[in-house]
């Protein structure tokens, strides 16, 4: 998943502030990402490369969890799970890229 790049969108942003929103952008996710045990929603701390707005899942079966419709999921989980939290959380992460810009973090 990759997250709009601040910086080559708009200038003023550093790093700093595309790291910031990448990492806001991956907690939002968490409570849409298939849970079992942990190893695909934690997965992308590890592997994701906030710095430059690359959330990143790496286990063997994160790419069928997100584009395959036929699992079972609980509560909010889904597959897509960026465009579900940009569905009901989006309004609150476009909040914080306007608060970092207004900050003029980078």
């Amino acid at each position: 998943i990759y997250t709009l790049s601040l910086h080559d969108a708009l200038p003023i942003f550093g790093r700093g502030a595309q790291e910031s929103f990448a990492r806001r952008a991956e907690l939002l996710m968490r409570k849409y990402v298939p849970y079992r045990e942990g190893p695909l929603r934690d997965s992308a701390k590890v592997a994701s490369r906030f710095r430059t707005g690359r959330i990143v899942y790496d286990t063997p079966y994160a790419r069928r969890q997100y584009t395959e419709e036929g699992y079972a999921h609980s509560g909010k989980r889904t597959h897509h799970w960026d465009r579900a939290m940009m569905g009901r959380d989006g309004k609150t992460l476009r909040a914080y890229a306007a608060k970092l810009y207004d900050k003029g973090v980078g």
